[in-house]
């Protein structure tokens, strides 16, 4: 009979990541299973394969947010948060780029198909395949023109 894993979903181990991360204490299966209630042993984050990847992310995350905020301290709170600002409306510019471009893209789907030139449409998309399933993820193409 195999044995039933404890935190099964890990969810218990990502809220602990979190709060590591929120805290800024360095991340390691050592300090995971110190904080979790049933876990006894770092083996049982570094031999769990879900349990090892999602370690790896949080160290990762947690590495991006240390440089970060190391490049944060060494300028004037008032320059980071002009820069965070600024960072913040091209985020929206580019937003709002993508939503316009993808509104132009459905609609010109749509004119070539009423033009009667969804063939030509589809041997497009044969030669581009992977357009057409980033098309197809976005949900842009006809909906009855979908394979």
């Amino acid at each position: 009979m195999a044995r039933k894993m404890v935190d099964e979903n890990n969810d218990e181990v990502r809220r602990i990541l979190e709060h590591l991360l929120e805290i800024d204490v360095t991340i390691s299966a050592r300090e995971v299973v110190r904080l979790h209630p049933k876990l006894a042993n770092a083996s049982a984050i570094t031999r769990n394969p879900e349990r090892q990847a999602l370690l790896q992310q949080y160290k990762q995350r947690q590495i991006q947010f240390r440089k970060w905020t190391s490049r944060v301290n060494k300028k004037s709170p008032l320059y980071a948060s002009a820069e965070l600002a600024k960072r913040d409306n091209e985020i929206d510019l580019l937003k709002n780029q993508v939503a316009a471009l993808t509104q132009s893209h459905v609609a010109m789907i749509h004119a070539v198909g009423e033009a009667g030139g969804m063939l030509a449409l589809q041997r497009f998309y044969e030669r581009h395949r992977e357009i057409r399933a980033q098309l197809e993820k976005l949900k842009v193409l006809p909906e009855d023109k979908q394979a």
